[in-house]
């Protein structure tokens, strides 16, 4: 069963650079590495398809 966990957005996107926020909603699923895993996944996303090279 699949169900939201929380949610990730992006803010501030300008030339080489774009702010990142992640929220996990639920305090049983905090420390898991949830929010690290998708924080490089996004990372990943920015590079290749925006350029993106820092982070605010």
């Amino acid at each position: 069963m699949e169900r939201l966990i929380g949610n990730a957005n992006l803010a501030e996107i300008q030339k080489d650079r774009a702010e990142i926020g992640i929220a996990i909603g639920e305090s049983q699923l905090w420390g898991k590495g949830i929010g690290t895993t998708v924080t490089q996944m996004f990372i990943n996303y920015l590079f290749e398809k925006f350029s993106i090279t820092k982070y605010l």
